[in-house]
């Protein structure tokens, strides 16, 4: 059974979220699901634009932020969210995405970044579990 589970957690200076999914294709999508909820992102009318994104990486933690860094590039960059996607993962810690992205709002909260302060993949007893750390 697949799932995505996120939420806000407490965090001292920066804001962070931990994030459950049945496996790494879904804990991926997941971390797209809580950027999205955590900038309350809202698209406007636009024509949606498709692109490809591959990446690779030298593990799993890595391969994470690169997939959240190129969401954040586009939303800070382009003011495009990604109203669809999906992930391909060829090889271990290479993923092959397809996205759909349309223009969005201003945003009411800004990230910066996303940290590897205390990023480690973990399994749990549904999955996998990850802590995300954004710099704000």
């Amino acid at each position: 059974m697949k799932f995505c589970r996120f939420q806000e957690i407490e965090h001292t200076a920066d804001l962070a979220i931990k994030i459950q999914a049945s496996d790494f294709q879904q804990l991926l999508g997941c971390a797209s699901h809580a950027l999205h909820a955590l900038l309350n992102l809202v698209f406007t009318p636009s024509d949606e634009q498709e692109r490809v994104i591959k990446l690779a990486a030298p593990d799993r933690e890595s391969l994470l932020v690169r997939w959240v860094e190129e969401q954040l590039y586009l939303i800070e960059v382009e003011k495009r969210g990604w109203r669809a996607w999906s992930l391909n993962i060829p090889e271990p810690n290479e993923l092959v995405a397809v996205v759909h992205t349309a223009s969005i709002a201003p945003l009411e909260r800004q990230i910066k970044a996303v940290t590897f302060h205390d990023l480690e993949i973990r399994e749990c007893a549904d999955g996998l579990e990850a802590v995300l750390v954004f710099d704000v």
